[in-house]
């Protein structure tokens, strides 16, 4: 999660010196402590009062957030150097974009193993403990499972929390975001210590995830992938992914359909500013005719297959008959019944197949070649 602030008090030039200071949200009220070892090294000497920075939360020992992986950001910049005839409308594809959104995006709730259970019963209170440390440990030598236990606690840490996701899940559940709902979900966050930007980007990155057919079909949220889609025409000077869900800030609009407005209008203004010299006045009802979303459904097919890496990410990735007769000939002969959406390669004993065994077997058979 990394967010735009302002860097309230200077700080000590020395790089070696270890110093605590904080940075103050520009659009949320909270503020966050950093050493300067969190800061990029090579914007350690320019960091000063009032900067803007953006950076990543994670939490510490005390069941607070700190700010780490600061770099110095600017949102201001020159004009293009694009030559007219070369602006593109290209169509966009709608995964592309909620794929860019949801970058580091950790979601267990869809997985049953005993790996992602226990883990989501050790972040409950969203501190992980030396005893916890210890117990994951153990579970991971206990029952033959990844031993990078520790990483993946702190990756589910820094991206969501069960009680958090579970009213996300309820205020979702039939797509009308309501008032009532959206102040429970603020007065639950406030009680529990969830930070408002926090709170903000799991909210958006929640809505992505498992409604994007609902979003595809709002008209404002179609015109914001179009924009987005048309600023890959110039070389951005910050973060698009994290200044958008920075404008779509739910706690200051208190309605998800004006938080998508005040994002399209300020990214409409990015654009102007951009192309003000090329453009006397840049026409966004043309680029909204010209460029079309394509979703999932419009260039899925049989031929195609549809994967959610590390992450969240997802791609499509074409399968040739071959494959798919190897595929279904495994199917055929796996001892373990397989569900729709469960994973299908399986260990001995009927687990999902982890990564880095594959890896190691597929190592293996390299060497012996």
């Amino acid at each position: 999660m990394i967010l735009s602030w302002n860097i309230e008090q200077t700080l000590g030039q020395n790089k070696e010196t270890v110093c605590l200071t904080q940075i103050q949200a520009i659009d949320y009220d909270e503020t966050h402590f950093f050493q300067m070892i969190d800061v990029f090294k090579n914007h350690r000497s320019n960091l000063k009062k009032d900067l803007l920075v953006s950076y990543e939360l994670k939490p510490n020992k005390r069941g607070k957030n700190e700010a780490t992986n600061i770099t110095i950001l600017n949102i201001a910049q020159k004009q293009n150097n694009v030559d007219i005839s070369l602006i593109n409308y290209n169509d966009v594809i709608s995964n592309d974009f909620f794929n860019l959104l949801l970058e580091n995006y950790a979601n267990f709730e869809t997985s049953k193993d005993e790996l992602n259970e226990i883990i989501k019963l050790i972040v409950r209170d969203n501190v992980i403990t030396e005893i916890e440390e210890k117990f994951l440990i153990e579970k991971a030598n206990e029952l033959n499972l990844d031993n990078d236990l520790i990483n993946k606690a702190n990756e589910y840490l820094n991206s969501n929390n069960p009680f958090l996701d579970n009213i996300l899940k309820v205020i979702f559940k039939d797509e009308l975001i309501k008032k009532n709902e959206l102040d429970f979900l603020f007065e639950k966050s406030d009680e529990y210590g969830f930070s408002k930007s926090f709170v903000n980007v799991r909210f958006w990155q929640h809505f992505m995830n498992f409604h994007k057919e609902f979003l595809l079909n709002n008209s404002n949220f179609s015109k914001l992938i179009k924009l987005w889609g048309f600023t890959r025409n110039f070389k951005l000077s910050f973060d698009i992914k994290d200044w958008m869900i920075m404008q779509m800030n739910i706690y200051k609009f208190k309605d998800f359909n004006k938080s998508i407005i005040n994002c399209q209008d300020k990214l409409e203004s990015v654009i102007s500013g951009l192309t003000s010299e090329k453009f006397t006045h840049f026409n966004f009802d043309e680029l909204y005719k010209k460029i079309n979303v394509i979703s999932k459904k419009d260039i899925l097919n049989q031929d195609n297959l549809y994967v959610i890496g590390k992450g969240g990410k997802e791609r499509i990735i074409p399968i040739l008959p071959i494959i798919q007769e190897r595929i279904n000939d495994y199917l055929s002969h796996c001892p373990f019944k397989i569900y729709p959406n469960e994973a299908i390669f399986r260990g001995i004993r009927g687990g999902k197949y982890h990564a880095t065994l594959f890896q190691k077997l597929f190592q293996n058979i390299c060497l012996s070649i």
